[in-house]
């Protein structure tokens, strides 16, 4: 049998198009024709074959290793356990709540506490503690760096087990195994390095490094450190009129079946429920909402605590969870740009701040608004001069 007429290696190196797999089938088909007239035909039959299997096979090599971006990158984000997108996580502030991620990782929510994903990739996960303390157990190994947002101190972490604790007046971290690097303005050169047994807490005064004993492996978890009492906001109705803990759709979204809870509720039950609900049950409504698919439905109760429970810690995140809803799920950017600005304008904690700038950025650019979005853009770069999305700002707003 004949050598090929192209080297491997060349093949190999090149992308096949449509066209080139179709000029090649014709060259063999040519060659098959003129040997079947020089010779026997059952001489040549199974060369001419070997031949056209081997091509076939290059193709079949060549297309598993091209791929595609998409086929490469479809499920790269990090998902829950049961596959669902990972969005804002919230625990009730009577009773902690535990999520788990399909990597193996887990965060463990104290009463209170919330969680916002700012990025989730391929190669890095990372999320803002806006409020209370959680527990983060990153699976070693895994591809992604994990890192934690909490006012202007970042934890990153590639596996480990370790707590964050947000307080109004100080950041404290307690690393119960593994490695975490601690950044931050009030953090000693600007970054420190903790290792199992360690403890850093930040404060508005130079922060202190603590060294206690090395936990037993036994005990349960690391010291907490003491936080203020977890405020529960006043009811916004008569008592009779607010669901009870009982409630079989709050009961069911609290053990994280928001579609049953959603069904629970029925088509109206959400808009009907936040018209008394309390600002803890609008943040769950919301959830429910959300993550059974609903995000047109979440709207109302996050409105509502908007406007009005301004005052609550929740509606900055509120704020700004409706501005992502409003641009990513119902295409309205001109109401996601009026929702960007106001979570800015309510106080968004500053781990969250430079994603809503840039997003009213993008907002404004989707609605059309050229000259808002460069106004938006110049604010963006007053701000954050070297921010991590600085070139994506630039691109929306057509910026040289």
């Amino acid at each position: 049998m004949s050598l090929l007429p192209t080297p491997i290696r060349k093949v190999l190196r090149s992308d096949p198009d449509s066209a080139a797999l179709e000029r090649v089938w014709r060259g063999i088909q040519r060659r098959r024709a003129e040997k079947a007239r020089r010779t026997a035909p059952v001489r040549w039959a199974l060369p001419a074959v070997a031949v056209a299997v081997a091509f076939a096979a290059v193709f079949v090599v060549l297309g598993r290793r091209a791929g595609t971006p998409d086929s490469r990158t479809a499920a790269t984000a990090l998902h829950l356990a049961g596959g669902g997108e990972v969005v804002s996580m919230v625990s009730p502030a009577s009773s902690s709540r535990a999520v788990d991620f399909s990597d193996g990782s887990r965060i463990e929510l104290r009463a209170g506490a919330r969680v916002e994903p700012i990025e989730n990739s391929s190669r890095a996960f990372r999320v803002a503690l806006a409020a209370g303390a959680a527990t983060f157990d990153v699976r070693p190994g895994g591809p992604r760096r994990w890192a934690v947002e909490c006012g202007r101190v970042s934890v990153e972490v590639v596996g480990t087990r370790f707590t964050v604790a947000c307080a109004p007046a100080a950041v404290r971290v307690d690393v119960e195994r593994g490695i975490v690097l601690v950044r931050g303005d009030g953090v000693p050169d600007g970054a420190k390095r903790l290792t199992a047994g360690m403890s850093l807490e930040v404060q508005d005064t130079p922060p202190v490094e603590i060294r206690p004993t090395l936990p037993d492996p036994e005990d349960a978890q690391p010291p907490l450190p003491r936080l203020a009492p977890t405020r529960v906001p006043a009811p916004a109705g008569p008592p009779s009129a607010l669901p009870t803990p009982s409630a079989p759709w709050k009961s069911l979204a609290l053990h994280g079946d928001n579609d049953s809870a959603y069904a629970e509720l029925g088509p109206q039950g959400i808009a009907s429920a936040s018209e008394t609900a309390s600002v803890e049950d609008l943040l769950t409504l919301a959830d429910v909402a959300r993550l059974s698919g609903h995000p047109r439905d979440a709207v109302a109760p996050l409105s509502r605590i908007v406007s009005e429970h301004a005052q609550d810690p929740s509606a900055p995140l509120a704020a700004f969870t409706l501005g992502r809803i409003q641009l990513d799920s119902l295409a309205q950017p001109r109401e996601a740009a009026t929702s960007f600005q106001r979570a800015i304008d309510l106080g968004l904690p500053r781990s969250l701040e430079q994603d809503a700038y840039a997003r009213r950025v993008e907002a404004k650019a989707r609605a059309g608004d050229a000259a808002g979005a460069r106004e938006a853009r110049q604010e963006y770069e007053r701000r954050f001069p070297q921010g991590q999305r600085l070139n994506e700002v630039r691109k929306w707003s057509h910026a040289d």
